[in-house]
């Protein structure tokens, strides 16, 4: 099975959830996600990792695309097979 791991700039990560209904799978996908840092260039940059399946990330990225489309180019897609 193919997965995607979402990868969001923190800042950008905080705005899509404060924009996303709490009982909605959305909010379930992006509060579960994890922390991630990178320390290239001599600065940190903090994101967060969201985890999910083909249909899982194209819902989150529609949900974006609504809520918050200037984010849609910060938000990286890497592919994984489990």
């Amino acid at each position: 099975m193919y997965y995607v791991i979402l990868t969001f700039p923190l800042a950008q990560y905080d705005l899509f959830l404060e924009k996303t209904n709490p009982s909605s799978r959305v909010y379930e996908l992006l509060i579960n996600g994890c922390f991630d840092q990178d320390n290239s260039d001599a600065q940190v940059e903090r994101k967060m990792q969201v985890l999910c399946n083909k249909d899982e990330a194209i819902m989150l990225l529609q949900i974006a695309e609504e809520l918050c489309p200037k984010i849609i180019p910060m938000i990286n897609r890497d592919w994984v097979s489990m």
